[in-house]
């Protein structure tokens, strides 16, 4: 996973929804119809992965503005957090660590991995939220964002309908796991 993994899961358009497990009390017709959503959910965005892929493959200059995109946004938090650039480097080494420990099948380890990269990943989105309201780093953001969606455009023209629907199902699961959890608007 490279350093913009870490920082940005949001560059290049992926969105996530979050899901938690449900209650045991749901109604069957709204744990169904959440089922469904998540599957669309899904393969849409494998497509729109699988049309990024494409995109720096067929625009790799597109790899270069990524690439300093990054500097800019490590520099500018590292600036904020002068721990941040050594943060994102155990954070790399530990996903190496992580696979050992997987590949040995070592759960142990595995939650001592994890429970340190969760730490670290949480001193560096503060430094990382400061760096993004940079005016510099935000004018970045948007130029590879753009760049990047035209290059999307290229190689699939539907990609803008694709990621306005990623965005609808967002919405929608995110609604219907609070009403499953009873949450507001929920039983």
């Amino acid at each position: 996973m490279t350093r913009m993994a870490y920082l940005f899961p949001s560059l290049l358009l992926a969105l996530t929804v979050p899901v938690s497990p449900l209650s045991g009390q749901q109604e069957g017709g709204d744990e169904a119809r959440f089922q469904l959503l998540m599957v669309e959910y899904e393969s849409a965005q494998t497509r729109l992965q699988e049309v990024q892929e494409q995109t720096l493959e067929a625009h790799p200059e597109l790899l270069d503005k990524q690439g300093s995109l990054q500097e800019l946004v490590v520099t500018a938090m590292a600036e904020i957090d002068p721990q941040a650039e050594e943060g994102i480097a155990r954070l790399e080494t530990l996903q190496a660590e992580a696979q050992e420990a997987q590949a040995s099948q070592d759960g142990a380890r595995m939650q001592e991995l994890m429970a340190e990269a969760s730490t670290i990943q949480e001193r560096l989105q503060g430094a990382q939220a400061q760096a993004l309201e940079r005016e510099d780093v935000a004018e970045a953001i948007n130029d590879f964002q753009e760049a990047m969606l035209d290059g999307m455009k290229a190689v699939e023209p539907e990609v803008e309908a694709i990621v306005t629907r990623l965005q609808e199902l967002t919405d929608e699961l995110m609604q219907l796991q609070t009403q499953l959890q009873g949450g507001p608007g929920g039983r």
